[in-house]
């Protein structure tokens, strides 16, 4: 699949459907610095403590997003929802909703996943590694890292970022991220299976803007991708 560069524009509206995960895309650029002062007290707080400009609007973008696109699905207004977190840090509704979320950056851009059940996602932006051997041991089974092994020199790199953005998107359907040890986690096709469960994942999209990956409960969900419509970003 294409990357987000290439999806269409549009607005999220009204509940997700059955085996279905919607997937958003979105840019650290496309969202305004003066929306933080729209967010609750604690979050606009936190977001001021924030020192590094970079890491603050991709804060201020990442959290301005995932707000008024949940909130078109669940009906309110965005500075209306109590978002709450687990143990994990893994954040969730506080409110009943037939709605489950995943949250993922790199780069520039922020993709957010949305369904009816639970959901992971992860996007990496390939970079140079000192030891992509060394690391793929740590992360990889036995099985995995021989498949690896197999990539020439030059494809090693985005072949380690594949695998990486499906093991992370295991643990963030897991619920505990990288808590759950990756190595624990087993790549067969499209299952992944480890020591307390079991989900589908899949490659997104590859591409100049990263690679993700997306895990679902469902083999057969049908994802669909979009650009957020950014001139509707007012709380």
């Amino acid at each position: 699949m294409n990357g987000p560069e290439h999806w269409p524009i549009a607005t999220p509206t009204g509940s997700v459907a059955s085996r279905t995960v919607d997937v958003w895309a979105w840019t650290t650029g496309d969202v305004s610095p003066a929306t933080a002062d729209t967010l609750p007290t604690f979050e606009s707080e936190n977001l001021a403590t924030m020192s590094h400009p970079v890491v603050r609007q991709r804060a201020i973008a990442s959290t301005i997003g995932m707000r008024q696109i949940l909130a078109a699905y669940c009906g309110k207004s965005a500075a209306e929802l109590e978002i709450v977190r687990s143990d994990y840090g893994k954040p969730s509704l506080a409110e009943t909703h037939a709605i489950e979320f995943n949250l993922t950056h790199s780069g520039d851009w922020i993709l957010l996943a949305v369904a009816g059940k639970r959901v992971g996602i992860d996007l990496e932006t390939p970079r140079e590694l000192r030891d992509a051997r060394g690391l793929a041991r740590r992360i990889l089974t036995d099985a995995e890292f021989a498949n690896w092994s197999n990539h020439s020199e030059d494809e090693r790199e985005r072949a380690f970022f594949r695998l990486w953005t499906q093991k992370e998107a295991v643990t963030k359907f897991d619920g505990r991220g990288l808590q759950l040890s990756m190595a624990t986690i087993a790549l067969n096709g499209n299952e992944a299976t480890w020591h307390a469960g079991h989900c589908y994942v899949r490659l997104l999209f590859d591409a100049e803007s990263g690679i993700a990956s997306i895990a679902t409960s469902s083999s057969n969900c049908e994802v669909h991708c979009q650009r957020w419509d950014t001139q509707l970003n007012a709380c």
